[in-house]
This record gives structure tokens, C-alpha cells and sequence, in this order.
């Protein structure tokens, strides 16, 4: 057994007031952290990607480069550690797992060594969870112009889909240049106005914008 972790109880004095912090000790391989992550780095997800920013108060957490196992210790290698449900020990994965929510994402080129990653034929349900069937997660909520938020002076527009045999796949909502205030809305104070950009007589003039722009104030480029 190696020497452990610990913090000595200190007595600090403050005038008439006496503050005693506790002795605090940590197994091998710990250390003692007054704010600890919520996702410690165990021997099922060596490098966990997502994680709340809320932290743990007052907890022994593994030094860097260990990880916890199966039986709650924090060793270097995770060399024969038995794996989740549904979950295999792979030597190499990438560095981002699949998820119910995102089924491809878009990761860097960063391998991970010696890690479980779900068997054929599941998935993660999300970040950091279990593995279950691929075909028992969720539908995906379809992305329509009613969820969708668009920058200003624009408005959304899903095109139509012309197909022999339904259903038809319905193609991805865009956010497109508005060319009148209709489906354009202002914030408070604000109304849409039609406005005409400035251009020589010679040259062909772009057509008027809509552009949110203060009430009651007069603007001569207002068409």
C-alpha cells in the first residue's frame, strides 16, 4: 500500500474565533478537490465529451492519467476491465461515439486508446449513456420553418418535394432573403419598412429590402 492523500486538519485563528478544517484523506492514485468534475474519467469513458459544468464539492477524484474501474479504484490501465451492457473493449475508437441524437458526428481526427464503445447493432441512447438497440431510439423531430430561427431580414422557407411514391422526404428548412415584410417580425418599437437602396440613374438598381427600422422615424430611403 502506498503512502495516501491527506490533507491535516489546520487551526486558524481569528480573534476569539477558532476554524478547524477537517482532515481530509484520499485512497492511492486520489487526490483531494474542493470543486471536482462530474464526469470522472473511469475505465468505461476514459475521456468523457460532454459534461454538465456543475461541479462535485469536497471529493477525492483520480490524479491525471488514471482512471476509476469496476471495483472503484483508480488504476493507469484499464487492461481487462469488463465493459458495460452491450459495450466491447476496443484498443483504438474515435475520440466521438454515436449517439441516438447525432448518428454521424463530426469529429476531430483524435483517437482514443483501450476504451468500450457499444457492440454492432446499438448505440448510445445519449452522450455518455447506456447502449441500446439502434432501432428502439426515438424518431428524430423533423427540422420544420416553426422551430427553425432565422437572422433578421430573413424569413425561412422549406421548398417542395415532388415524388412519385410517398412519403416524400421533406428537404431541410433554409433561411432565405426576404423580399417584402411579409413573415417578417420586429421587435418592440421597431416596424418593417420596404427600403431602396441608393444608385445612379445609369446603372440597374437592386430591388428594395425589408429592414426593421424604428417607428415614427421618417427615413427618405423608405419606399
Amino acid at each position: 500500500m502506498g503512502i495516501r492523500s491527506c490533507f491535516k486538519a489546520l487551526l486558524l485563528v481569528f480573534g476569539s474565533n477558532l476554524l478547524v478544517a477537517h482532515a481530509k484523506c484520499c485512497p492511492n492514485n486520489e487526490e483531494f478537490k474542493e470543486c471536482g468534475t462530474a464526469c470522472e474519467p473511469n475505465c468505461n469513458n476514459t475521456n468523457p465529451q460532454v459534461c454538465t459544468e456543475q461541479c462535485i464539492l469536497n471529493v477525492c477524484q483520480c490524479k491525471q492519467g488514471f482512471f476509476r474501474n469496476s471495483a472503484g479504484n483508480c488504476v493507469d490501465s484499464c487492461y481487462g476491465e469488463p465493459c458495460g451492457d452491450n459495450e466491447e473493449r476496443l484498443n483504438s475508437s474515435s475520440i466521438c461515439e454515436p449517439t441516438c441524437d447525432d448518428r454521424n458526428p463530426v469529429c476531430i481526427l483524435i483517437a482514443v486508446q483501450d476504451v468500450c464503445r457499444c457492440v454492432k447493432g446499438y448505440i448510445r441512447q445519449y452522450a455518455n449513456g447506456p447502449c441500446i438497440p439502434t432501432r428502439e431510439c426515438p424518431p428524430p423531430i423533423p427540422d420544420t420553418c416553426e422551430t427553425k430561427q432565422c437572422p433578421p431580414g430573413t424569413i425561412c422557407q422549406q421548398d417542395e418535394v415532388f415524388c412519385k411514391r410517398p412519403p416524400c422526404p421533406a428537404p431541410p428548412p433554409r433561411c432565405v432573403r426576404a423580399r417584402n415584410c411579409n413573415g417578417i417580425r420586429c421587435r418592440p418599437g421597431y416596424t418593417c419598412q420596404m427600403i431602396v437602396p441608393p444608385c445612379l440613374p445609369d446603372i440597374q438598381c437592386p430591388p428594395p429590402f425589408p429592414e426593421c427600422v424604428p417607428i415614427f422615424s421618417p427615413d427618405p430611403r423608405r419606399g
